[in-house]
């Protein structure tokens, strides 16, 4: 090596020696101590923290987690701008199809419409709830699942999977519904080919009526928010958003999506007498909601709302 460099200018030189010294420090700093890793950040503390948490949930909690499909965040800003301390956001999720039915238009000379009566029946192949629930980024209670705070959020998750309010889900979003649709003949408008009752109607007809039936689904789910963000607010106002504790908690949520409190909140799909019937049934027959629990710490039985915001009770 060092006859090699003697050829070279002294400069080239030095640059070799110090390659060689640059390759020494990385041989001994790979043979050293492992390094410092970088601290892991905010978000990635919170993650493992709320891993933890949910390992370590009760039964009850663990039910919720899976029957809500719960995760769980910290967000500062978020709680500053709602002006609370913990914050339960829920989110409607179901797939559906439709069936509908026409019956043969019919002309009105003196407004130049057609019109035909659309009948349409709906099916829920699946109804689902998630949940994520906000702390501050400073809440890092040593045990959670005793913190009034903890309870006050999943409490809200209880409301949004109440074995009543599926009752009032399936029954309402799932009511077949009739409306009229009128039009003006557009002559640039050739008839759908599809081969069914509809065939006499053009496509552009035929879009528009899906257009109301999507409409219509779309203001049932609207209205089905509502019902459940208003019985957040009254928990909120119960518990000062979680700042107090609920004396008797079977007295505070039986009138929950009863007939009555649906009443009070104007929901809009009270007609249908399947609803009223079965929440009566719900409520004075045992207390059973009429559909199977599931998730992965259920039993696959029907479940009764009492046992439903009990199993949330603080130890």
């Amino acid at each position: 090596m060092f006859s090699a460099t003697t050829e070279k200018p002294f400069l080239m030189g030095l640059l070799l020696l110090f390659a060689c010294l640059s390759e020494n420090h990385q041989t001994l700093a790979q043979s050293a101590d492992e390094p410092t890793k970088p601290e892991a950040s905010e978000s990635q503390r919170a993650e493992s923290r709320f891993a933890t948490w949910i390992a370590e949930a009760p039964a009850g909690p663990r039910r919720l987690i899976e029957l809500g499909e719960v995760t769980f965040q910290i967000d500062d800003k978020a709680l500053a701008r709602a002006k609370k301390i913990g914050l339960t956001r829920f989110h409607v999720r179901g797939d559906y199809r439709y069936r509908y039915m026409t019956t043969p238009p019919k002309f009105d000379p003196q407004s130049n419409e057609f019109s035909t009566l659309v009948s349409v029946k709906v099916s829920w192949t699946d109804i689902e709830m998630t949940h994520e629930i906000i702390f501050p980024s400073d809440f890092q209670p040593e045990e959670p699942w005793k913190s009034p705070l903890v309870q006050h959020e999943f409490d809200h998750v209880s409301c949004s999977t109440d074995p009543r309010l599926r009752i009032v889900i399936k029954e309402s979003f799932g009511a077949p519904f009739r409306f009229e649709h009128r039009w003006t003949p557009d002559e640039n408008s050739p008839p759908s080919n599809s081969g069914t009752s509809r065939s006499i109607l053009a496509k552009s007809t035929i879009e528009e009526i899906e257009q109301k039936i999507r409409d219509t689904l779309t203001q049932r789910i609207k209205e089905i928010e509502r019902i459940i963000q208003l019985h957040y607010d009254r928990l909120d106002e119960k518990t000062r958003s979680g700042r107090n504790s609920i004396a008797d908690r079977l007295a505070f949520f039986e009138p929950f999506y009863s007939l009555k409190t649906l009443e009070e909140m104007e929901f809009a799909d009270l007609s249908q007498t399947a609803i009223a019937k079965k929440l009566d049934a719900a409520v004075n027959g045992g207390g059973r909601g009429g559909l199977k629990d599931t998730g992965a710490s259920s039993t696959g039985k029907e479940v009764t709302w009492k046992d439903h915001y009990q199993w949330n009770s603080l130890p």
